[in-house]
């Protein structure tokens, strides 16, 4: 894929020839925000900081390695409303399909579908979601 695609929500590594001396090689990244003019903010991935580092980077120093979330924008999920969705994935570590029913709440909202399903599952791929009902109160 070209470096040239890579948008909001990829998931992606930073080039070989990009690299700082010392610097793992395999790490990977989420693009947070697309800036223009070929520059995104990533985040590093896995890092087990309560504040992974944050850059500003030009995308023709990434690799794409996939997709950290669907194409949908946060404001897609209602802020307050509680509704339930239909998650599928594949389990990375068990290469199994899952398709599991989540409740977005106010209180997954901020935190994100996919950190969710990461945390509990393990890495994972091939997210997507549709929403099935309204949560009952």
């Amino acid at each position: 894929m070209s470096s040239t695609s890579i948008e909001r929500g990829d998931i992606v590594r930073i080039k070989p020839e990009w690299l700082e001396v010392g610097e793992n090689g395999e790490q990977k990244y989420v693009v947070l925000q697309d800036y223009g003019n070929n520059r995104v903010l990533i985040r590093a991935l896995n890092t087990g900081l309560p504040l992974p580092p944050v850059n500003t980077v030009d995308i023709n120093s990434l690799l794409y390695c996939g997709r950290a979330y669907p194409k949908y924008e946060h404001e897609q999920i209602p802020s307050g409303m509680n509704v339930y969705i239909e998650a599928s994935f594949t389990v990375k570590s068990t290469g199994k399909h899952k398709t599991i029913e989540v409740k977005i709440d106010e209180d997954l909202i901020p935190f994100g579908v996919a950190k969710f399903l990461t945390i509990r599952y393990g890495e994972i791929s091939g997210l997507c979601f549709h929403f099935t009902r309204e949560a009952e109160d």
